[in-house]
């Protein structure tokens, strides 16, 4: 049963993936280990979603997006009337 507890997971959107790293950054070894028996993980899961979140966000490459809801998302949507996509490019 192990085995499909693991594969479940690792099918878990990312920002559940990424919700299940940051409630656990602050726990020790103890209170994760019971977090992960709670929610069907292995602390190993943890540690390779956390290594992916920060390896995404070290990325080197720019963006040519605005975040949405910056000044720059609103200006771009006001001028596509809000029905695309902005691109910055």
């Amino acid at each position: 049963m192990a085995g499909s507890r693991t594969s479940n997971s690792e099918q878990w959107s990312a920002e559940a993936k990424l919700a299940v790293v940051l409630e656990t950054r602050p726990l020790n070894e103890a209170e994760k280990t019971e977090y992960c028996r709670q929610k069907g993980l292995y602390p190993e899961q943890i540690e390779r979603w956390c290594a992916a979140c920060l390896s995404g966000m070290s990325s080197k490459e720019p963006t040519n997006q605005p975040l949405k809801g910056s000044p720059q998302w609103d200006q771009a949507t006001q001028t596509l009337g809000g029905t695309q996509r902005p691109s910055l490019s």
